[in-house]
């Protein structure tokens, strides 16, 4: 019957049974009568090769610091964050963990998440690794993002500060955690990941105190101001409450941490 197709173990002939080339051309006879009828056929086997070259989704643990927190491409939040851990897998092209930008971060310091993020972020090894990876890897998709990217958003308000390099007169870019004011300024510290020395752009501001900061993909010139013992400690209680980690930045630098509080000019 035109159209019918019959499996190469039920045919045969008085030679014995068809060869492999006779059923594929019987199948691919039948398939074509099919879909003459308006019937479309699929060659046998199809599906098993379409399985197969379909591309597969990836189930991806999440990593705090290795994850790349992008920011959406229209101007408007989303609320609530949507948070995007599998993406499929390309043999082509790296595999990406997004974070659809909400502002705030989308993590809680005191949750699990968070707990590992500050145990990490406080250890002995990561206060060698932090500074040569961290920063780079947020200026770099700053850059590329329009300002739209920083990793560190994940778990803590985060901006770019960009200051007057002391001895070259040349921009620095800083990517920082901060403790918005409530104002339209920042507070911002300098744990320099808890290492033994200041970070480089608080000697540039305590030289130049004009600054800009990128802060939310907004820039803002900013003026800074270098907090006193009093300030810091009437104000440590806030940043200690964004970041916890602040206290043990304390204890393994060995020394008191300067505070700048940030002020549109």
């Amino acid at each position: 019957r035109p159209g019918r197709v019959i499996p190469a173990e039920h045919t045969s002939t008085s030679t014995g049974p068809r060869s492999s080339a006779a059923v594929a051309s019987t199948d691919v006879t039948a398939s074509r009568s099919l879909t003459s009828q308006g019937t479309p056929v699929a060659p046998i086997g199809s599906a098993t090769d379409a399985r197969r070259s379909a591309p597969r989704a990836s189930s991806v643990s999440f990593a705090p610091l290795a994850a790349v927190a992008l920011a959406s491409a229209s101007p408007m939040p989303l609320d609530p964050p949507v948070i995007t851990t599998c993406l499929p897998a390309q043999s082509d092209a790296p595999l990406l963990m997004a974070v659809a930008s909400h502002p705030m971060p989308a993590f809680d310091v005191d949750g699990p998440i968070g707990k590992l993020t500050r145990k990490m972020a406080t250890s002995s090894w990561f206060r060698k690794v932090g500074p040569k990876v961290v920063p780079p890897m947020d200026r770099a998709l700053h850059k590329v993002s329009g300002g739209r990217i920083i990793v560190s958003r994940m778990m803590v308000p985060s901006m770019v500060l960009t200051t007057t390099g002391v001895k070259s007169g040349l921009p620095r870019e800083s990517p920082l955690a901060c403790v918005p004011d409530g104002e339209g300024g920042w507070w911002v510290v300098g744990s320099n990941f808890g290492q033994e020395k200041h970070p480089a752009w608080t000697g540039n501001l305590i030289a130049n105190p004009n600054a800009s900061v990128s802060f939310e993909h907004r820039e803002t010139p900013v003026l800074s101001h270098l907090l006193t013992e009093e300030e810091k400690a009437e104000t440590w209680p806030k940043l200690i409450a964004v970041w916890p980690a602040y206290d043990d930045y304390v204890k393994s630098s060995g020394r008191s941490l300067r505070v700048f509080h940030l002020t549109p000019a």
